[in-house]
């Protein structure tokens, strides 16, 4: 059986398709500023392609990348010459946007939701950035714990209990008995 890769298609195509959320990813590297966040979104890219012999293409795409993308970034951090950063500055990134990307409201849209929507982008926003990453694994990708804890070199039991941590902070930060979260 033949597998189509994420690589038959050339880097220009790679990167399209996975830069935003690449760069999502290195937003949650709080020690970065956000010019090296892009870079590091970029330098994850061009480090995957060119380790793309490495890819079984019978294997689902996402969690290969996103194990290549935090082993990067972690080698990253500890390249990096060390720097002392002040507290109480909060970064403006676009993690988990306090706003859908299309502002226009959609038709059956109400007040309540986009509230809810901010309170709860917010709420992630001011998760560390271990919950963070787990948060994007897993809500916004849509991994299974275990995958997410390949990808961050956890348990599958330990990402199912963050999973729970996250989604009572989310509740009670957004003040929400019961929630799809």
């Amino acid at each position: 059986m033949e597998y189509m890769s994420e690589f038959d298609l050339g880097f220009e195509s790679l990167y399209r398709r996975w830069y935003p959320r690449m760069k999502l990813f290195a937003e949650t590297f709080r020690a970065l500023r956000p010019e090296e966040r892009e870079d590091l979104a970029h330098d994850i890219l061009v480090h995957a392609w060119l380790r793309r012999e490495n890819y079984a293409p019978e294997r689902a795409f996402s969690p290969w990348l996103y194990r290549v993308a935090s082993n990067y970034a972690i080698d990253f951090l500890r390249r990096r010459p060390k720097t002392l950063r002040f507290g109480g500055e909060r970064e403006q990134g676009r993690l988990f946007a306090a706003e859908p990307a299309d502002p226009a409201p959609g038709p059956g849209e109400e007040l309540a939701d986009r509230e809810l929507l901010r309170n709860v982008g917010e709420a992630i926003r001011r998760l560390g950035e271990g919950d963070q990453r787990i948060a994007l694994l897993v809500f916004y990708e849509g991994l299974s714990s275990r995958e997410a804890g390949k990808i961050l070199s956890l348990s599958g039991g330990t990402v199912r209990w963050r999973i729970h941590c996250i989604r009572a902070e989310l509740r009670r930060s957004c003040g929400i008995e019961e929630a799809g979260l």
